[in-house]
């Protein structure tokens, strides 16, 4: 008979709400990101950064060049060119020497001006309490 002690229980219970938790707070940023084509959706992860025991550190977010100004905003200046070019959604080129990106997405959409980070990190802890209570 394996002795498992009611220590290394609870530290599995709650390793797997955290994991849990984490994939809500994903979800939720999924769920709040502007969408264009879903690339910045499909790109929001989550991975561990240490883990002790009960000790955990996470970060979720996107890796992709554009993720952090949908996130806060910015401006967008050319690097290689005088122009920023871009098709835009009426299928006609737009260009610009400077373009001043609000958080979210485009001018006119719901999430115009909104973060999809931020707001999903603050919930986490909900998350974790949901998540312990499910693993109850």
């Amino acid at each position: 008979m394996k002795f498992v002690s009611h220590r290394d229980r609870l530290e599995d219970d709650v390793r797997d709400a955290f994991h849990q938790a984490m994939e809500d707070t994903v979800g939720e940023a999924d769920d709040n990101a502007p969408v264009d084509e879903g690339t910045l959706h499909a790109s929001i992860t989550w991975d561990m950064i240490s883990e002790s025991g009960s000790n955990m550190k996470a970060r979720f977010g996107s890796a992709l060049r554009y993720a952090a100004i949908r996130e806060k905003g910015g401006t967008i200046r050319p690097v290689r060119a005088k122009l920023l070019a871009w098709r835009g959604n009426d299928g006609k080129m737009h260009f610009a020497k400077v373009v001043h990106q609000q958080p979210g997405g485009k001018k006119g959409s719901a999430k115009h001006g909104k973060p999809y980070l931020k707001p999903a990190g603050e919930r986490f802890g909900e998350f974790m309490d949901r998540a312990l209570k499910r693993n109850s």
